[in-house]
């Protein structure tokens, strides 16, 4: 039988235990998102391009 100290105790512990297993899993996207290679684009492209001024 869990005696009247033992509840007291549970129930923090249960909420600590919550919390920290919650910031876990909400950071491990994080981590992995900041750790990630950066995205490489080669290309060529052209463009015409007009001057606004000439001499």
């Amino acid at each position: 039988m869990v005696t009247q100290m033992n509840k007291n105790i549970l129930m923090p512990f249960s909420v600590v235990v919550g919390i920290v297993g919650a910031a876990f899993i909400i950071s491990k996207p994080w981590f992995m998102i900041q750790h990630a290679e950066p995205i490489m684009v080669k290309g060529y492209a052209e463009s015409k391009v007009s001057a606004d001024q000439g001499n």
